[in-house]
C-alpha cells in the first residue's frame, strides 16, 4: 500500500516542483495543498498521512502555527519543514528542516526516502 505524503505550500510553483521531485519515489501517494487549513481538514476527516512536508512562511497560516495544530491532530507524523528561511523552530523528534537552496530538492528527496524507510506506515482512520 502506498505511503501518503502531504505537501503544503502556498506557492503553486513550489508545489509543482516538489511533486516533480518526489514523484519517482516508489510506493508513495502525494497530495498537495496550497492552504494549510485544507490539509488540516483532510487529516481530521480522513486520517493522518505518513509524512508531511510544509513551508514555514505561508500567508494563511505560518508554519509554526501549523506545527502547533499538527501536534494535536497528527502528533506522531514526521514533518519536514521545507523553507528558504532560517528561523528557530520548536524542537521535536519528528521534525526535520530542509532548506530551499541550490540543492534543496535533492536534499528533500533524500530526507523523504530516509524518513519513510525508518517510519512504519500509519493507519489512516
Amino acid at each position: 500500500m502506498p505511503r501518503t505524503v502531504f505537501v503544503i505550500d502556498d506557492n503553486n510553483e513550489i508545489l509543482d516542483l516538489t511533486r516533480y521531485s518526489l514523484e519517482h519515489i516508489t510506493d508513495i501517494s502525494l497530495q498537495t495543498f496550497s492552504n494549510p487549513v485544507s490539509a488540516l481538514r483532510k487529516i481530521e476527516s480522513e486520517g493522518r498521512p505518513d509524512l508531511i512536508i510544509t513551508d514555514l512562511k505561508m500567508s494563511s497560516m505560518n508554519g509554526v502555527e501549523l506545527l502547533a495544530r499538527l501536534s494535536i491532530v497528527a502528533k506522531t507524523v514526521p514533518i519536514i519543514i521545507f523553507t528558504g528561511h532560517a528561523e528557530v523552530l520548536p524542537p521535536g523528534n519528528n521534525c526535520y528542516t530542509v532548506f530551499k537552496d541550490a540543492h534543496g530538492f535533492e536534499k528533500l528527496v533524500d530526507t523523504v526516502e530516509d524518513i519513510l524507510k525508518k517510519q512504519p506506515a500509519h493507519e489512516t482512520a
